[in-house]
């Protein structure tokens, strides 16, 4: 009898050690992982779009103060060349080095605009995607997400619970308005 209880007692007993790990990896291999709700991806998104709006906005403002700079130091060059000779010929830009490093650093500004612009217009672009299609696509880093998508509202299954959740187009806005979103709050979901 009393071997039996002690089976019993044995089984209940956590494994520790090697063993505590390899019961571990066998129950957690069997488990289907949880998968994100797409609303996740954007919310992530628009943060993202909110931190390139704030670094387009300070780089502007940089890029506005160098081109100052930049005209400043053409102008006074070119009144101390006119102070020492008596004329200017030809134009004022690029008249010392000093004006060509302040160019250089203007226009090494510039390019770093023009790719976080381009960061810009893809995030915009995934925003409008979802708000499309209600799908976070691949390259946005979200497995697994079917939708059932009608003119103004989508609905999408997510997870093994299969729940509805309607995302319409109205939560997907960005601070701009879209011709083509149309206001959906008076719609109802069938879910």
């Amino acid at each position: 009898m009393e071997t039996a209880s002690a089976s019993v007692y044995d089984e209940l007993e956590p494994p520790v050690g090697t063993d505590a790990i390899e019961h571990w990896l066998d129950l957690s291999a069997g488990a289907d992982p949880i998968e994100p709700h797409p609303g996740v991806a954007l919310i992530k998104a628009r943060a993202q779009l909110g931190r390139l709006v704030k670094q387009r906005d300070w780089l502007s403002r940089e890029l506005a103060a160098m081109r100052e700079a930049h005209q400043g130091a053409c102008d006074t060059i070119a009144q101390m060349h006119k102070a020492a000779v008596g004329e200017v010929r030809g134009p004022k830009l690029g008249v010392v080095e000093d004006v060509t490093d302040l160019r250089s650093r203007y226009l090494d500004e510039a390019d770093r605009a023009n790719r976080l612009e381009t960061e810009l217009t893809e995030a915009r672009a995934v925003i409008q995607q979802i708000g499309r299609t209600g799908v976070i696509a691949p390259e946005a880093a979200q497995p697994r997400c079917t939708a059932e998508v009608s003119d103004h509202t989508c609905t999408c299954l997510a997870g093994p619970q299969a729940t509805h959740q309607p995302i319409s187009a109205a939560t997907i806005r960005d601070d701009a308005p879209d011709e083509t979103a149309t206001d959906v709050s008076t719609e109802t979901h069938d879910g």
